[in-house]
């Protein structure tokens, strides 16, 4: 999966600053036309990412979390990782331009590198909780659509979300247990969601018939979902939830992208823990 707080920081960057040189104002715009191609199918084929990160062109569609869809995720990130250099001259950009570029390059490295080591959508049945439950909370909740416009966009994303069920009952395979626990839970809220709190969300509306009509097989879907999580997919939980730390140091190294291994984390941490402690050491002292 594409992580939101990367592409919401790439997309509010100015990608076509005022270079003084024309050869920059070029480079930067073609990076910008070739990042907005990215994102526009991006969003299309994952619309969850796209409302939460405020375009809501896609909000009546929901993901195709199946594998052959997630392969194609998947292609496109391989896909435009590698044509990036080939659309634009690194060294003719300017230099937000080239932050720019840097950024966009790491968001897709580290797309790949989870995907391919942490396989979320076999292993961590929480993946799907998402789109069974936020796919709709962030709409009544975070749109500045008009309400019967959320409203409506809810409707249709419940609609598909027999297909998420049917996804995961597919793909789900031996996850960690702690983390099939929690999923559990996740889900037992989702019902209760489904079954009231998108009501009172909804507050008065001439489309609640409509919103009933539609929240109440999604809350019976989820309680057979329910059962398969606490049965049979409890039963093969037996999966570990630690990387290992060859893989945890590469994770943290991608996801801080600060040019810190794990290794120099821990040491600072370990320094600022020593620090921290003498200083509530004499504050108490004082006090």
């Amino acid at each position: 999966m594409i992580k939101s707080s990367s592409i919401a920081l790439l997309a509010t960057l100015s990608l076509a600053t005022g270079s003084p040189r024309a050869a920059a104002q070029e480079a930067d715009a073609k990076l910008a036309t070739f990042f907005q191609d990215y994102l526009q199918e991006h969003f299309r084929a994952q619309p969850l990412v796209a409302t939460r990160l405020g375009d809501h062109h896609f909000d009546h569609l929901l993901d195709d979390v199946s594998r052959k869809a997630r392969d194609g995720w998947l292609a496109q990130a391989r896909q435009t990782l590698k044509e990036l250099p080939q659309h634009v001259d690194y060294a003719k950009l300017s230099r937000p331009g080239q932050i720019d570029f840097e950024i966009f390059k790491q968001d897709l490295t580290r797309t790949l590198w989870l995907a391919e080591n942490t396989h979320p959508f076999e292993q961590d049945p929480r993946a799907y909780n998402d789109y069974l439950s936020d796919s709709v909370y962030l709409l009544l909740t975070q749109s500045t659509l008009p309400r019967e416009t959320n409203i409506a966009n809810s409707i249709a994303r419940m609609g598909q979300m027999p297909k998420v069920v049917a996804a995961a009952k597919e793909n789900l395979r031996n996850p960690p247990r702690p983390i099939l626990e929690t999923a559990i839970r996740q889900n037992r809220g989702a019902i209760s969601f489904y079954e009231k709190g998108i009501f009172e969300l909804a507050g008065e509306t001439p489309q609640l018939d409509a919103l009933k009509a539609a929240a109440a097989p999604v809350a019976a879907l989820l309680k057979e979902y329910q059962k398969f999580l606490e049965g049979e997919l409890l039963a093969r939980a037996t999966g570990d939830w630690r990387l290992g730390r060859k893989k945890f140091a590469r994770k943290l190294e991608l996801e801080l992208d600060a040019s810190l291994s794990a290794d120099q984390v821990l040491a600072a941490a370990q320094a600022e823990f020593s620090r921290v402690e003498r200083d509530l050491f004499v504050n108490a002292r004082q006090l």
